[in-house]
């Protein structure tokens, strides 16, 4: 049993929230409660960088989700201004940020599996689950439209990025055409 278990003891200012693999499975991520953010190279069991990614220590984050790629991640405030942000996973250097200047609290994303595509579940700040799906370019970072409507807690892109899943507070799935947004 013990060499099947190992605990990592890791210096974070508070319990973590979020955690999520690298595509080639090389680095681990971490977000805390407080808005921290932490990165370990596996191989190694070393941590890479930690860095706040908010100036607010009281709000958590919604990921790391790592691109496709695996070149970064992405996060995005919760209950913040509704803008993700675009990292370097190793130098956690912010390389873009997308939206934001609007009350919305982002409840999850999603990417296509070629990375061409990213999906965001926001709602109003008081909502518990996203009221609205909007479609983003992921490279450029320009909404390609939003999926009205619709409370959402999971989103998930079929293999050819062609139709996105939702699910959320009802007992069933939602399918979109990735290729006709409902609003624009």
């Amino acid at each position: 049993y013990e060499t099947r278990t190992k605990v990592w003891s890791i210096p974070a200012a508070d319990a973590m929230h979020r955690i999520a693999f690298s595509p080639d499975g090389s680095l681990l991520a971490a977000s805390t409660l407080r808005a921290e953010v932490m990165v370990w190279d596996i191989n190694e069991q070393k941590l890479l960088k930690s860095w706040f990614a908010t100036d607010n220590s009281n709000s958590s984050l919604i990921g790391p989700m790592f691109l496709p790629d695996g070149s970064g991640f992405i996060t995005s405030q919760a209950g913040g201004s509704g803008a993700l942000t675009k990292w370097n996973a190793r130098t956690g250097e912010r390389l873009s940020q997308t939206g934001g200047g609007i009350s919305l609290k982002t409840h999850t994303v999603a990417f296509s599996s070629d990375g061409r595509l990213l999906a965001s579940s926001s709602g109003s700040p008081g909502a518990s689950i996203g009221q609205w799906i909007t479609l983003l370019d992921a490279r450029s970072g320009l909404a390609r439209g939003v999926f009205p409507g619709h409370q959402t807690i999971a989103l998930a892109f079929s293999p050819k990025g062609d139709r996105l899943f939702s699910a959320g507070g009802y007992p069933f799935l939602v399918r979109w055409d990735t290729n006709a947004p409902m609003l624009k």
